[in-house]
């Protein structure tokens, strides 16, 4: 990539982050194992993968390793991961972290971008699958599942993360549970649109829990891992001086 075209990337990349932070925005996304490839990209050979995310963004993994993410190419670098045991990429002045497969996952993959000396409260999270949510035959018509994984977060100022258990009590009329534990303690629940493969969810089940929303979708045959987003606010202390925080972060869970 040229001097002359950073910043015209940068700006497409800063066009991106306004567009997800809109309404709360951190929306998971759909994925497909087909498209162009990036800049370093291969000639031949098997096509990259690409995650197309919801509210904006494209990211394209090249087979040789590089990532092209809204109009920005991104190499594997030296950057410190704010969320340890990722999958590290920086160039031009942006750290990108995919935590799916250093956590247990193979088909869903969540996490976070942000410039590596920007504030906590700058970072954005995503999420997204391999080829698109579970639909029709790859749901289950029947039975219930519970998928158990991990979140990042930012909780306030600071970079938090711990585990979540996503539940759904039966795939014939799918209502789906997810709770959070350790420095976030909440959860909430939703619908599945088993024509989509995604759900949403809202709420408070655990006690002293903060107001929460928060959009998933569940992915691989016979929906093996889900992954998504989430935001709100952690609720007042029950004792003491009212306090409250805010939190966004992305989840992934398999069964």
């Amino acid at each position: 990539m040229s001097k002359k075209l950073v910043p015209r990337a940068l700006a497409l990349f800063a066009l991106c982050l306004a567009l997800v932070s809109c309404g709360g925005g951190h929306s998971s996304g759909t994925a497909s194992t087909s498209g162009p490839a990036g800049p370093g990209g291969p000639t031949t050979g098997a096509q990259p993968t690409v995650f197309d995310l919801q509210g904006g963004g494209q990211l394209i993994v090249n087979n040789d390793g590089t990532v092209v993410f809204q109009g920005t190419a991104l190499s594997p670098g030296g950057a410190t991961a704010r969320f340890g045991g990722a999958q590290v990429f920086s160039g031009n002045g942006l750290v990108l972290e995919r935590l799916g497969s250093s956590t247990g996952l193979s088909v869903a993959d969540y996490g976070a971008w942000y410039a590596p000396n920007g504030p906590l409260t700058a970072m954005n999270f995503f999420a997204a699958g391999r080829g698109g949510p579970a639909v029709g035959s790859a749901l289950p018509v029947s039975g219930s599942a519970t998928y158990s994984g991990n979140y990042v977060a930012v909780l306030g100022s600071s970079p938090v993360s711990g585990p979540v258990t996503v539940t759904i009590r039966d795939f014939s009329a799918p209502t789906v549970g997810v709770a959070f534990s350790g420095p976030i303690s909440t959860g909430g629940n939703g619908p599945l649109d088993r024509s989509t493969g995604t759900y949403t969810f809202a709420g408070q089940e655990i006690p002293r829990g903060g107001a929460l929303n928060g959009q998933g979708a569940l992915y691989g045959n016979s929906a093996p891992e889900t992954a998504g987003t989430f935001s709100g606010a952690t609720s007042s202390q029950p004792v003491g001086p009212s306090t409250s925080q805010p939190f966004n972060g992305s989840f992934g869970a398999h069964r």
